[in-house]
């Protein structure tokens, strides 16, 4: 027991707390034109200061990405390839594949509540092709050793007008749920979509017709409704 008249001192050292991140991650695939988009949206959720930046993974398989925070642009900094921005090491890099480590930096990443979105597009040859093609695409994940997932992850798969846009595995949907953010790539396949029969639909149908000894004239008048092809 340490009397109150006799001096005290504390010994110790700082040290920076890790974040600690609370997340809900939604994500987006989708055929616009001839090009694969990614859309990935997180809301994070922390007691700790992000201090404007945040240690992320990034597939590098679907093309170049861009980001932004509480909806204004952020920056995407290529890291360290030995540590991250919070010097932890990159001991688990053999179960991820095609991915690299960045920072992201905006003014933004405080504390609280916070909006992110991750797009990335990239080019997909399907003019005139009616053969199928298998695409891989991946999702971007926070570098924390700190994370609760708030859900599942959901994931929207969603074609075009003319082809769609399916799990390669076919006992999968067109909407995706993963109990975490996924560390491998997923296989998709597009598909080019099957005519349609038609809906058209025969109203009231005419046929007049002008007769002479040398020729014959025929005048169809007919309404309709719908789309598809007409034959008579």
């Amino acid at each position: 027991i340490v009397p109150p008249s006799a001096q005290a001192r504390v010994r110790g050292a700082m040290v920076d707390q890790p974040p600690r991140l609370v997340l809900e991650n939604n994500a987006v695939v989708q055929l616009l034109g001839n090009r694969l988009v990614t859309t990935s949206d997180w809301i994070v959720e922390t007691n700790v200061d992000l201090e404007g930046r945040l240690a992320v993974l990034l597939p590098t398989s679907v093309g170049q990405w861009t980001a932004e925070v509480n909806d204004s642009p952020a920056q995407l900094v290529m890291s360290d390839p030995e540590t991250d921005a919070d010097g932890s090491q990159d001991d688990d890099a053999s179960s991820v594949e095609s991915t690299q480590r960045y920072e992201l930096k905006s003014e933004n990443l405080t504390d609280g509540r916070i909006e992110v979105q991750f797009t990335s597009s990239r080019p997909v040859s399907l003019s005139g092709s009616d053969d199928e093609m298998v695409l891989e695409v991946g999702l971007p994940s926070p570098r924390v050793q700190d994370l609760t997932l708030r859900n599942q992850v959901a994931v929207q798969l969603l074609g075009d007008q003319s082809y769609d846009l399916t799990p390669v595995d076919p006992s999968l949907t067109d909407q995706l749920d993963f109990p975490e953010i996924p560390r491998k790539a997923i296989q998709l396949r597009v598909l080019p979509m099957a005519p349609q029969q038609s809906d058209l639909i025969n109203g009231r149908v005419v046929i007049r017709s002008a007769v002479s000894e040398i020729s014959q004239h025929d005048q169809l008048l007919a309404s309709l409704q719908g789309n598809g092809t007409f034959l008579f």
